[in-house]
């Protein structure tokens, strides 16, 4: 192997050796630009990492209060704990007063110490998709299960953009079907990009790269490649097909979010049905924290943001100055669930439509949300014809329309399978 590299920077390397370097010269200039720059959504956004904030305190609101609720502020969620066996898709259970453990060998916490782990995972300024899952619980408060596992619905909001679903990894959310035309005169051949028709070496290339990355880095929370934030995106086009996120001109392609919302809904409802509701609602929160996805510009453009997204950037700030709250709270913290309608559920969803309305769903939020431009991509709307660094009154007068919008639809959605189980299912 040695010999074969040096052979290759030698000035009698052979035409072959060349295309081989020049293709993968070519592959690293077409992959490394977008993938180099893409983040984790706006949960954890600062490059990856929690950062340590004062405490905030969180209680429900009146008139859904419920009476053993009260959230109190704790220390940080940390390996071994409740919220972390959860998100590792272990099995956690609550306890309320006067219950006891029904079944042996399951993980229980009493509601006092769920009701920290919460406070814990609302803590960080950077911890907008769980901020947003309380609130939208928050507006569910009058439901028993909801009540006893906010937690799971919190922390599997965090997770998603952490941990794969149970026997997921990054190559099942990769798309193989990209194909190039073959070359068709030597003058092509310089292109090695450009060839159609033929499978792609791309996403192997990605594969094997990711691979190397996750043996390097130690893998878990150090590993920031192999991980489900490359599916969370979900362009609706003109013609009413639907994508996830592209790259390397087409040749790398991942899952939609449409796609990964619906096979949440799956796996929720196959706990559900199991009677293991605390993986349900872990898996509902996986989902929301999608459906909130859905309502940024950058995810429905898919946009990986190259110069970054002044969107998910400004929710972490605590600089907005039109807008009186407590100090040092992050701005996506301007929007709470005071004042928003509780959701009534759709009694039309069926066996027989679950598809095709939860696709509509997940569709209409994602075409209301293009009207909005991001960075790299103009929005439909017509004042959204632009591009480029969003100021700060555009990104608040964009958030003052989607996240009212993203607390309600991520309780529409969770109030809508607990109301579809128990009508279609019987199951309560």
């Amino acid at each position: 192997m040695q010999k074969l590299h040096a052979y290759l920077r030698t000035p009698r390397q052979s035409e072959a050796a060349v295309r081989v370097k020049e293709f993968f010269r070519d592959v690293k200039d077409a992959i490394m630009p977008d993938f180099m720059v893409l983040q984790p959504a706006y949960a954890w956004a600062q490059n990856g990492y929690a950062r340590p904030v004062p405490p905030i305190k969180v209680s429900w609101p009146e008139p859904a209060k419920p009476t053993i609720m009260h959230f109190d502020t704790g220390p940080a969620p940390v390996k071994g704990s409740a919220s972390r066996t959860i998100i590792d898709w272990g099995q956690v259970d609550i306890l309320l007063p006067g219950e006891t453990p029904a079944v042996q060998g399951k993980k229980y916490i009493d509601y006092l110490q769920a009701q920290k782990e919460v406070s814990n995972l609302l803590k960080d300024k950077a911890s907008s998709h769980q901020y947003l899952s309380y609130e939208a619980a928050k507006l569910l408060g009058s439901n028993p299960r909801v009540q006893r596992y906010t937690l799971h619905l919190v922390a599997g909001a965090l997770a998603e953009d952490y941990v794969f679903a149970p026997g997921e990894n990054l190559e099942t959310i990769t798309l193989k079907e990209s194909k190039r035309r073959a070359p068709r005169t030597r003058e092509e051949m310089s292109d090695v990009m450009g060839y159609e028709d033929v499978p792609s070496a791309v996403p192997g290339i990605f594969s094997i790269f990711s691979k190397i990355y996750k043996f390097f880095s130690g893998g878990g929370e150090k590993d920031s490649v192999n991980r489900p934030y490359f599916a969370h995106f979900c362009q609706v086009l003109t013609d009413g097909t639907r994508r996830g996120l592209e790259m390397a001109g087409g040749d790398l392609k991942f899952q939609s979010a449409r796609t990964r919302i619906m096979g949440y809904w799956d796996l929720a409802a196959k706990y559900y049905a199991q009677g293991d509701k605390p993986k349900a609602f872990c898996a509902l929160g996986h989902m929301i924290h999608l459906v909130q996805d859905v309502h940024m510009p950058t995810h429905v453009h898919n946009d990986p943001h190259p110069s970054g997204d002044s969107l998910e950037e400004w929710y972490t700030h605590t600089d907005y100055p039109h807008i009186a709250r407590k100090p040092d709270e992050p701005n996506i913290r301007i929007w709470n669930s005071k004042g928003i309608r509780p959701p009534e559920p759709d009694a039309s969803w069926t066996k027989d439509n679950i598809s095709e309305k939860l696709g509509a769903f997940i569709d209409k939020i994602a075409i209301n949300s293009q009207l909005y431009r991001s960075v790299d991509h103009e929005g439909t709307a017509k004042d959204q014809k632009k591009t480029g660094r969003l100021s700060n009154q555009e990104c608040y007068d964009q958030a003052e329309h989607l996240i009212p919008l993203a607390i309600y639809k991520s309780a529409w959605i969770v109030s809508q399978f607990l109301d579809y189980h128990k009508r279609v299912y019987n199951i309560g």
